[in-house]
C-alpha cells in the first residue's frame, strides 16, 4: 500500500484540503484523526510515555505496535491507490521535540511521500492568537466559560509561547528541524515543502503541484474553502456576543485585541532571537 502524508502544518488551510479538496480525489482515501483508522493509529507516537520506555525494546517495540495497526487498515475507495493520512498536529507542538516526532513518523511509515506547507512564522502566530480569541468568544456566547476581566493580548500570547517551547503553538515553528529531519528520513524527492503564501497568491498553481506529487489528476473545479479565522467570521461572532450580553466596553476590549497584532519592544527580540535559530530561508 502506498502512503501519502500530509503534516500540515497548522494555519497553511489544512481543514480547507481536508474537507474542500482530498474527499474529491478518486485516487487517495482520506483519513484523519477525528475518526478510526490510519490518522489516529498514527496519532499515537504523540503519546509515548514512561511505561512504553520502560518496555524490554523501550520505544521501539511501541512504535513496532503502532505501526502493526496503522497497516492494517485497507483503503475503503475501490479507485484509491493510496491512503493519504492528513494530521496538521502530527510533528510539532510536543516537549519531545519536533524532530523526535519525525523520526517517529518514519519509524511507522517509512515509505510514504510527505507534504508540508510553512507560513510566515509572525502571519502564523497571529492567526493562533485569533483562533484562540474568536473560541473564547464562541465559548462566552455558549456560557462555557466566565468574561475575563481582562483579555489576553497578542504580545502575552507570543510570550507564554516563547516559554512553553518546544510545547505549544511555538513548537511548530522549528522549520529548519522538521525539514531537515524530513528530508534525512524519507529524502528530498520524497517531501514537498510548499509556503502557505504561494497558496493564497496562485491556489490553482499550488493544487496542480501538490496533486502531481500525489499522483492525481488535476480539476480545475477544485477550490479551497475559506479561511478558518477571517474578519467576516469574527465580525458575526461579536454580534452574537452582543446579543449574549456584553457591554459595550468588553466588545470594544475585543476588537481592540483582535486587531493589535505588533509586538513590543520585549517581546520582538525574544521571537527574532528564537526565528534566529529555528527558521532560515526563505522565512
Amino acid at each position: 500500500m502506498k502512503y501519502i502524508l500530509h503534516i500540515g502544518l497548522p494555519k497553511t488551510a489544512s481543514c480547507s484540503l481536508r474537507e474542500s479538496v482530498f474527499p474529491h480525489l478518486p485516487e487517495v482515501d482520506l483519513s484523519f484523526r477525528s475518526e478510526a483508522g490510519p490518522a489516529r493509529a498514527l496519532a499515537a507516537i504523540r503519546y509515548i510515555g514512561a511505561e512504553a520506555r520502560a518496555l524490554p525494546q523501550g520505544e521501539e517495540a511501541y512504535l513496532s505496535k503502532i505501526r502493526s495497526k496503522f497497516e492494517s487498515y485497507a483503503p475503503r475507495k475501490s479507485t484509491a491507490h493510496s491512503i493519504l493520512v492528513s494530521d496538521e498536529l502530527i510533528v510539532g507542538g510536543h516537549p519531545d521535540g519536533a524532530g523526535t516526532l519525525v523520526q517517529r513518523l518514519n519509524a511507522v511509515c517509512p515509505n510514504a511521500r510527505v507534504v508540508i506547507l510553512l507560513r510566515r512564522p509572525l502571519d502564523f502566530l497571529r492567526s493562533y492568537y485569533r483562533q484562540e480569541l474568536t473560541n473564547y468568544i464562541a465559548q462566552l456566547c455558549d456560557g462555557r466559560t466566565p468574561i475575563l476581566r481582562k483579555v489576553k493580548t497578542f504580545n502575552s500570547f507570543v510570550r507564554s509561547s516563547l516559554d512553553a517551547d518546544p510545547s505549544g503553538h511555538i513548537g511548530f515553528l522549528h522549520y529548519d528541524e522538521i525539514v531537515t529531519t524530513l528530508h534525512e528520513c524519507y529524502g528530498h524527492s520524497n517531501v514537498l515543502v510548499m509556503a502557505y503564501e504561494d497558496v493564497r497568491e496562485d491556489e490553482q498553481l499550488f493544487l496542480s503541484t501538490l496533486l502531481s506529487f500525489i499522483g492525481a489528476k488535476y480539476d480545475p473545479q477544485l477550490r479551497l474553502g475559506s479561511e478558518n479565522v477571517s474578519a467576516d467570521k469574527f465580525s458575526g461572532m461579536m454580534a452574537s456576543a452582543k446579543d449574549a450580553g456584553l457591554t459595550p466596553d468588553q466588545l470594544e476590549n475585543l476588537a481592540i485585541a483582535y486587531n493589535a497584532l505588533e509586538l513590543d519592544e520585549f517581546v520582538a527580540p525574544r521571537l527574532d532571537e528564537f526565528l534566529q535559530r529555528h527558521v532560515t530561508g526563505r522565512y
